[in-house]
């Protein structure tokens, strides 16, 4: 099996570009590193999106610290892909963690995280965010992992029609996310849970949340109309068609796409020279030490899913996880007021939504209780 692949990235309306994308070509030994490359084929591929928080600077640090360190866990580990992938997004998060006790101007960064791998045995992935998992397949596309965010929840209550569609796209908490890498102990991530099968013809697409401004079913429509594309030329189609929608506040939008075909793996020296380049931790290009602004960007740049201030969770629906919520923001912090939202509105809208959730469910329950 042979996966042939590309990345991209578009910056969108934001002040700056805070997703890092990169895919490894593993190496044959944990003592040998890997190899980074934008576009190619490959036998067997890591690869990663990880969406920044925390401002222009940290928001850039916590994404790439996070996907490098957790590509370079991936190939150092040892044992079983499921040990080797779980393991290393602790370590992404922990590296946060020493980050920011080494810069306490840093805390507050953090970042969402999809690493999958993609080998013979078909393709298996951790994540934790919103940051997503598609498998193209049949000219429909299918989100594989699960969506930590908000926005998730709403979607939901506009599939038990307890919400318009008008309502949950309008609400204004969409972006916040439950769970993200912070270096914070991690309370909850999709772990490892084996391989699923893939065949010639299947696209897996890894996006952040950018991407969102498509539907699914206009992503799954652009690839099946132009299935016999290259992988570059699709990843071109598809950051294109965000920025025709011209939206306002356009996040950054990054993805991979990896097409999968029938053949060999070619060689490492099969692959054009000035595609790859090694992956040692030495050649992170940013790191903890870059400088920090402390200006607030006053346009449309703004950035930040989880503040850089205290992040206290609050009380979630039944059946949902605890979102990281936002205490009132620093001073140097750079925020997306679109993602932030206060504590008390998510309270009242979460008590609203489980009031009429139990008022449609168990209405005769409910009314024992009312006067």
């Amino acid at each position: 099996m042979l996966f042939e692949f590309a990345s991209g990235q578009t910056q969108g309306k934001r002040a700056a570009q805070e997703d890092t994308v990169d895919v490894l070509l593993p190496s044959e030994s944990a003592d040998k590193p890997g190899e980074l490359a934008r576009s190619g084929s490959a036998g067997a591929l890591v690869v990663v999106v990880a969406d920044g928080m925390g401002g222009h600077v940290g928001g850039r640090i916590a994404s790439n610290l996070s996907s490098k360190y957790f590509l370079d866990a991936v190939n150092k580990g040892t044992g079983s892909w499921a040990d080797r992938m779980d393991q290393a997004l602790v370590q992404a998060n922990e590296t946060l963690r020493t980050a920011t006790e080494k810069r306490p101007e840093l805390d507050g960064m953090g970042s969402t995280l999809v690493g999958a791998i993609l080998n013979e045995f078909g393709l298996g992935w951790v994540s934790i965010g919103d940051s997503g998992l598609y498998l193209a397949r049949g000219g429909e596309l299918t989100r594989l992992n699960e969506d930590h965010s908000f926005g998730a929840y709403l979607d939901e209550q506009v599939k038990q029609g307890l919400l318009t569609p008008e309502q949950a796209a309008q609400d204004r908490r969409r972006n916040q996310l439950f769970h993200a890498l912070l270096g914070d102990p991690i309370d909850h991530y999709e772990r490892f849970a084996g391989f699923r099968e893939l065949a010639p013809g299947d696209c897996v697409l890894l996006a952040s949340d950018g991407l969102k401004t498509l539907t699914d079913e206009q992503v799954g429509q652009l690839i099946a109309d132009h299935r016999n594309e290259s992988a570059e030329t699709l990843v071109t189609r598809l950051l294109d068609a965000v920025d025709r929608e011209n939206k306002e506040r356009q996040d950054n939008t990054s993805v991979i796409l990896v097409r999968v075909q029938e053949g060999d793996a070619p060689t490492r020296t099969d692959r054009p020279e000035g595609r790859t380049t090694t992956v040692p931790l030495s050649a992170v290009p940013v790191d903890a030490d870059e400088p920090v602004s402390t200006e607030v960007d006053k346009g449309e740049g703004v950035s930040s899913k989880v503040d850089a201030a205290a992040r206290a969770p609050v009380a979630a629906p039944a059946g949902t996880f605890a979102p990281v919520t936002p205490a009132a923001p620093a001073a140097s912090a750079d925020t997306k007021p679109e993602r932030a939202g206060t504590v008390v509105s998510l309270l009242l809208g979460l008590i609203v939504g489980l009031v009429l959730t139990f008022w449609f469910l168990k209405p005769d329950m409910l009314r024992m209780f009312m006067p």
